[in-house]
Parts: C-alpha cells; structure tokens; sequence
C-alpha cells in the first residue's frame, strides 16, 4: 500500500521532536536522583533496598522516553548505559544487599537484567501500528533529517552523557560515602554512651551504707568487676562488662577490711598495694588463715632463695587442705616454677581461683 502525505507528515512531526543530547544529559540528573533514593531507602528499609534495581530502571527508562522522545536504539542505549553506572554506584556504596548464598546472588544478577531490560524498554517510544509503513520509510529508506542534526547524533549525545553522568555519580557516591562514614560514627558514639549508660547502671555504689546491704561474697565480686571491667556470677562465669575502677575496686575492699576485717579482702588489697606497704596486710591475712595468703607466705621462702623450704611447706599445705582450687594454685606453682611466682610484676591480685572461692 502506498504511504499518504499525511503519514509522512505525522512521522515527521514526531521524529522531528526526537532530542538525543537532552535525553542523555537529564536522564543523568533523574540517574543520580535515583541513587540518592536509593541510598536513604535503604538506610530506613534494607529488606527492600533490592527492588530499587527494578525501580530504578524505569525511573530512568521513563525519564530518556520524556526528554528524548526518541523512536531510535540510540535511546534505549543512553538508558541501558545510565542503569548500569548507577547498579555499579550501589555496589560501591554497598546498598545492594551481599548476597548469602549462590541462590541469592542469581537473583539478584535476575534483578539486574530486568532493571536493564525495563530501561531499555521504557526509553523508546513506539511508532503508532498505523504509522509503521511511514516510519520505516523516513528511518530506513530516506533517513530523516533528524538524524543529521548536532542534538541527535550518537557520538556526540552518547560521550556527554558518559562524562556528565560519570561526574555527577562520581560527586554523589564520594558524598554519601563520607556521608555512610559520619553515620557509622555518630552509631558507633551512640553505641558507647549507651554501654557506658548501662555500665553505670549496672555498677554498684560504693558508698558505705550501700556496701552495708551486700554481702561480703557479693562485695567482693563487684570489687573484681571494678578491677577487671567484667563481672562474674557466683560461679565465676562471665555474666556482663563492667565499668572499670581500680580506685573503687580499693574502696570496696578497702571497706571489707576496716569494717568486716575479712581475710580475703586484707590479702587481695595488700596484693594491689604490696609495693606500698601493703605486705603487712598480706601478713594479717596469713594470721588470719587465709589460704592464699598461707601460700604467699611460703613463696617467701622461695623468693629468698630457700626453694626447698617453700617447696616442703607447700606440699604440706596442697596434702592437708581439701579446696580444690588450693591444690590447683599449688599444682600452678609447681608447674611454671618460683621465678615466675615471686615476679611481683607478673602476680594478679584477682586470680581466677582467688574469684571461683567467692560462691
């Protein structure tokens, strides 16, 4: 059938309207738009932060078909192009959820094709069924005068659409990566005022008559959990974080001792302060009967150079006592030698034995 004037006419209306360059360069700006929804959507809802590669291609198909108005592949190229620098800046952003798994990773690299396929789609617009002989006429046979003119043609829409679009992108991730950066910190100081608010709530006051309503045996945990930044529960197994305060540790022990005179209390302070004077609580503590500080007193003679004496009387003392945990610190002593147990520098007052003996 012949093509009427009319059709021809219709045809070159439309082709006429047909704007490469200002397709590429918009289509850019809607690019970046979409990345920055992108990015804040995944902030507030990660689950659905995937669907945004679906989205995304018609966002940016819509926007090339609305400024373009094109009928040609050059369109559905600048939209496949512009998809895929943005599915490249979310990786780099990392909002793209990390796949867990082969199946996962196949469904995303699904979700990328179809987001390219709906851009390239969504970018062309299609020719009226009536208009098709027209078109073909003016686009294959006599190609149209469009094609020729500066804001249609493929080098020079397509180049300033790469490097418009590649420095917009290039600006964006480098803000939202700064940006990503500020938030973690701001999270990670949020994070540490509210432990360090949870701490203090778990502490306990060190107040003489709140040290009252304790127990020694409860007292002398949090006395540990000042010391070592963890408290144990009664059978000296990690039970949380706790603030660390070796002045506090001191006052509680320091209370235990004036107003308790508990042996255990008198032995582990005369530890922390043995190089100011504190051996003299070390050796009330031993008076008093405290296992730990009976064994200190025979490490003396060790320290001194009478290994055998010390060995001899802490054999003695492993046969007739029946706490485990003696026999296991003597075992200990035995096993790494004297050297080790008279560096001072090297003794931890709160030994894991001394904190088990608190049940």
């Amino acid at each position: 059938m012949e093509v009427t004037q009319k059709e021809l006419a219709e045809v070159d209306k439309l082709l006429s309207k047909q704007n490469a360059l200002k397709a590429g360069v918009l289509g850019s700006l809607w690019c970046v738009l979409s990345l920055w929804l992108w990015y804040f959507t995944y902030l507030q809802v990660p689950d659905i932060a995937a669907t945004f590669i679906l989205i995304s291609g018609l966002v940016i198909g819509g926007a090339v078909r609305m400024h373009g108005r094109g009928y040609t592949i050059v369109f559905s190229l600048i939209a496949f192009l512009l998809h895929a620098l943005l599915i490249y800046a979310a990786v780099l952003l990392n909002i793209l959820l990390p796949p867990g798994s082969l199946v996962w990773a196949s469904v995303l690299l699904g979700m990328c094709a179809g987001g390219a396929w709906l851009a390239v789609f969504t970018a062309r617009k299609k020719i009226p069924f009536e208009l098709h002989r027209a078109f073909f006429r003016l686009t294959e046979i006599e190609p149209h005068s469009s094609y020729k003119t500066m804001k249609n043609r493929w080098f020079i829409s397509l180049p300033v659409m790469a490097v418009l679009s590649s420095g917009l992108m290039l600006v964006s991730t480098s803000f939202l990566y700064v940006f990503d950066i500020a938030i973690e910190a701001k999270q990670a100081e949020e994070f540490v005022a509210q432990r360090q608010e949870s701490f203090e709530n778990i502490a306990i006051s060190v107040e003489v008559n709140d040290l009252d309503k304790l127990t020694t045996k409860v007292a002398l945990r949090h006395a540990y959990a000042f010391y070592s930044g963890t408290l144990l529960n009664k059978y000296g197994y990690f039970e949380s974080y706790y603030p660390s305060s070796t002045y506090k540790a001191k006052t509680i022990l320091k209370y235990l001792v004036s107003e308790r005179q508990e042996p255990r209390a008198k032995f582990i302070l005369g530890m922390m302060t043995i190089k100011e004077d504190g051996i003299s609580l070390v050796r009330e503590a031993s008076n008093d009967g405290d296992s730990y500080a009976r064994i200190y007193d025979a490490l003396r003679f060790a320290c001194n150079g009478n290994n055998k004496m010390a060995t001899d009387m802490l054999t003695r003392y492993k046969n007739t006592n029946r706490d485990p945990y003696i026999a296991r610190h003597i075992e200990s002593i035995f096993e790494y030698g004297f050297h080790d147990a008279c560096d001072e520098s090297r003794v931890d007052p709160f030994q894991a034995e001394f904190v088990k003996t608190f049940q």
